[in-house]
């Protein structure tokens, strides 16, 4: 390795080519930088004759070459400064065109351009291929058209900034800058020797420059491995075209997917990682051939996330539902599947159906409040877990219905459609795509659009005197506890002509609606807790079908597991009020229901919210805690947090005071505005253990047990 302080002029004279190679990105330099280098000149110039100013270094490696033709030399690092420089000088050379021919001559032929060469060698600089087009465009004016690249704006950045020193006595001229650029900026130019490895010198320079994806640097590792003569053919023909079918993230979210489909979780910044590890293993034609089987695995990832582009309109149709739910977490599963469709394992229509089962899963968990967090894991582990000699769609369904996968058996989905308040703890997407979807199977001859439709809350959101008096004295307890869930929600096109008006108001306008849904409503004499209740009823029956439940299997041999069935909503309300009754007898006070997990005493001075949870297998208890029930608590001089594990007769009673500051240490996701905090205790030797997160230990809870 050599390294020595250059100049501009001497670094590109004589007859060179610095190739970028494809395991570079394309240029992305902006106006901030290209503002810097812009000051950088003007002051090295005034700071007059013989003054210097250091860019940077540039890094790059001798190629084996004709000893009489152009010496090329593979560029390492510092490919962004050294495209700018030359296109500096392309402008600099084109504004000087109209003055000073032989300064623009010049520096076409001495800097931007090696003379008697042919075809690519004649440019000193080539970029990577993806530049080409519209840096050719600027060293060759009048071949092409820059257009809106990037190159093409930091040309007419330095065009404009050179066009606007004309007319100004104490501007520099441009056989000063000339000057300034070639002989007053300075690179430290680092050749690599024979033996230096390229790559790893790469890798550990890229910490100080533009940050690199890690799809990026997945893309460097590859061509820097596969041989030169063979990068310009797989770059063309394999990489650019499956990197230009995607949009955004796509690409680097596909190679986390592809790994994760091995049944192994990443991290989104450890795929590059992961990936090295196994690709560091084959030799380079191995490698050339992985990368084509990754462009074959991106075609089939592009018809799950863009399914306009898969044949079948059944799967393709089942894509789109999964998509717009947000089922990005079982991309993995979805990709180890196609395996099975491309090889005839895993018929057409069974593959349509094991997508909608997805949706059937994760739709049923979202009216049972099952948090998320796990689904990234589940999914990618699943395929190891999948039974042997049983058909894929069965296997699936078999394992998903065990019930440590907390797939809700019918009563648990129907107990979660009667209470969830799924309008505030989903999705937007998510509660328009269950209002379609219901309204659909109302089995429309001429179905209306419901793309354009909103969401409309049947009960206002806001209680008008009108409407306090059709509910009768619990108007605020119905209103708390009923507003947001799905019996009390449709579908119109007349939201703001329906907003608060009073019942028969409504009732009349839903009547002239081509909804089905809207017409069932609109024969209600009136509107209150009864009418939604059974609305939701309803409404349940549909979804009962419309996303069916597990298979009644055994819990598979080492799984978590319930040690009892889940419970009946029955059997969940009366779990609730024992709790609260033994609450009420402990503390001597009465309290009242306020919403379906909220109760308080009449002065509303003890507020307490009760969560339950059946025993799983190892003494395990889960609960959900919602922003909603943090902020009930934090309203009352007295906020309790009661958790009851597995039976009224072991209740956790928690001060808000004592809880909320553990709610840091908790895992939890979010929808929107809506946190949701997962509360996970083990019961090990007669003590409860409330787990937090990796970082922290578990923390004894047993003292809050109510005796």
């Amino acid at each position: 390795m050599k390294a020595q302080e250059t100049a501009l002029n001497v670094l590109l004279e004589g007859q060179k080519q610095f190739i970028v190679p494809l395991f570079q990105r394309t240029y992305t330099w902006k106006e901030e930088n290209w503002t810097t280098l812009w000051n950088d000149l003007i002051e090295t110039y005034e700071s007059g004759p013989g003054a210097q100013h250091f860019l940077g270094s540039i890094v790059t490696k001798a190629l084996p070459g004709d000893p009489v033709a152009v010496a090329p030399f593979l560029v390492v690092d510092g490919q962004q400064r050294l495209a700018t420089l030359t296109i500096l000088l392309a402008a600099l050379r084109d504004t000087a065109r109209e003055s000073d021919a032989t300064l623009a001559d010049k520096l076409n032929d001495l800097y931007l351009k090696n003379r008697y060469v042919s075809g690519l060698e004649t440019y000193k600089v080539l970029p990577t291929q993806g530049d080409r087009s519209p840096y050719f465009a600027i060293i060759d004016p009048g071949s092409g058209d820059a257009g809106h690249s990037a190159i093409g704006a930091a040309y007419r950045f330095f065009r404009s900034k050179l066009s606007g020193l004309e007319g100004d006595g104490d501007a520099p001229s441009l056989q000063d800058l000339e000057l300034t650029v070639l002989k007053g900026l300075e690179v430290v130019s680092i050749t690599l020797g024979e033996d230096d490895n390229e790559y790893r010198i790469f890798e550990s320079l890229n910490g100080t420059g533009q940050p690199l994806q890690q799809v990026d640097l997945l893309r460097n590792y590859l061509f820097m491995r596969i041989p030169l003569d063979r990068q310009e053919d797989v770059y063309t023909n394999v990489w650019l075209p499956m990197e230009q079918s995607f949009q955004g993230r796509q690409l680097e979210d596909f190679f986390r997917y592809e790994f994760m489909s091995g049944g192994d979780f990443v991290r989104e910044g450890d795929v590059y990682k992961e990936w090295k590890k196994l690709l560091d293993k084959l030799s380079p034609g191995d490698l050339v051939d992985r990368l084509s089987a990754f462009a074959q695995r991106a075609r089939l990832y592009r018809r799950i996330v863009a399914p306009q582009h898969e044949p079948s309109a059944s799967l393709a149709t089942a894509f789109a539902r999964l998509n717009r739910w947000g089922g990005q977490t079982m991309y993995p599963f979805l990709l180890f599947a196609y395996d099975a469709h491309e090889a005839d394992n895993l018929k057409t229509e069974d593959f349509a159906a094991l997508v909608a089962m997805i949706e059937s899963f994760l739709v049923r968990r979202l009216f049972a409040g099952v948090p998320t967090n796990a689904l990234n894991r589940l999914f990618t582990r699943l395929r190891a877990q999948l039974p042997e000699g049983i058909p894929l769609l069965a296997a699936t369904q078999a394992i998903l219905s065990a019930p440590s996968r907390r797939w809700p058996r019918d009563a648990e989905f129907v107990e979660g459609i009667l209470r969830y308040p799924l309008y505030t703890d989903s999705r937007p997407a998510q509660r328009k795509m269950i209002l379609e979807t219901l309204e659909a199977d109302y089995g429309h001859k001429e179905a209306p659009p419901l793309e354009p439709l909103t969401i409309e809350h049947v009960m206002p959101q806001d209680l008008t005197e009108e409407w306090r008096a059709d509910l009768g004295p619990d108007a605020e307890q119905i209103h708390t506890e009923l507003l947001h869930v799905l019996g009390n929600l449709t579908l119109t096109g007349y939201n703001p002509e329906l907003s608060n008006r009073p019942w028969a108001q409504k009732q009349g306008l839903l009547k002239q609606s081509n909804l089905g849904m809207n017409k069932e409503i609109a024969e209600e004499l009136q509107w209150g807790r009864d009418e939604i209740a059974d609305r939701a009823r309803r409404l349940a029956d549909r979804a009962l079908r419309l996303w069916p439940g597990p298979a009644e299997v055994a819990e598979p041999a080492g799984q978590d597991t319930a040690t009892t069935e889940p419970p009946s909503a029955t059997q969940f309300a009366s779990f609730y009020q024992q709790c609260i009754d033994r609450v009420q007898s402990t503390l001597d006070v009465e309290l009242s229901r306020v919403n379906d997990t909220t109760f308080a005493t009449p002065d509303r001075r003890i507020v307490i919210v009760c969560l339950v949870s059946r025993e799983y297998e190892n003494g395990w208890f889960w609960w959900t805690f919602r922003t909603r029930h943090q902020r009930a608590l934090s309203t009352a001089p007295t906020g309790l947090l009661l958790l009851g594990c597995g039976s009224p007769d072991e209740v956790l009673s928690i001060p808000f005071s004592t809880w909320e500051p553990w709610l840091e240490h908790l895992n939890f996701t979010v929808y929107g505005e809506q946190f949701n905090w997962h509360v996970q205790v083990k019961r090990t030797n007669d003590r409860f253990l409330l787990h937090r997160k990796a970082v922290y230990s578990d923390v004894d809870v047993s003292a809050y047990l109510v005796r």
